[in-house]
């Protein structure tokens, strides 16, 4: 046991230095027939074809939206501003309002005469009631003594 002690001993010195040795100075590579794996490329060719299946697919998403999506939504925006402005139509033609009345004047002259009339029967009111308006010509005693 004794004997192979010391040949054990340089084995395993050997073992463990020989892996630095490798590691400090790298061997080059050499083809012969076998195919060489070059991780460089590997991960170029990766990301490449990443980028090219994500470019891909946003270019289907912009189709997608410019030729579906934009045209059912220029529908649906039509379709609710015919339907604000048909409900809106309707209530001020009395038909939705609750009263059945329509929300503007239909005769303007006969309106405007009512207006008026009414403004000025609440001006000679006033004359009439003698107690908010006194004229100094109906005095009983204008001048004083």
């Amino acid at each position: 046991m004794k004997s192979f002690r010391k040949p054990f001993v340089v084995l395993v010195v050997a073992l463990l230095l020989a892996p630095s040795a490798f590691l400090a100075a790298p061997q080059p590579a050499v083809a012969e027939g076998l195919p060489v794996f070059d991780a460089f490329n590997f991960i170029k060719n990766t990301l490449t074809s990443a980028y090219e299946a994500i470019s891909s697919s946003s270019i289907l998403g912009i189709n997608v939206k410019e030729y579906v999506l934009d045209p059912i939504a220029w529908a649906l925006s039509n379709k609710l501003l015919q339907s604000i402005t048909g409900s809106t139509i309707n209530f001020v033609n009395g038909k939705s309002n609750g009263t059945g009345q329509p929300q503007f004047v239909q005769n303007l002259l006969g309106t405007l005469q009512k207006s008026g009339d009414n403004q000025a029967l609440a001006f000679f009111a006033q004359f009439t009631s003698g107690s908010k308006l006194r004229s100094a010509f109906f005095r009983t005693n204008a001048m004083p003594k």
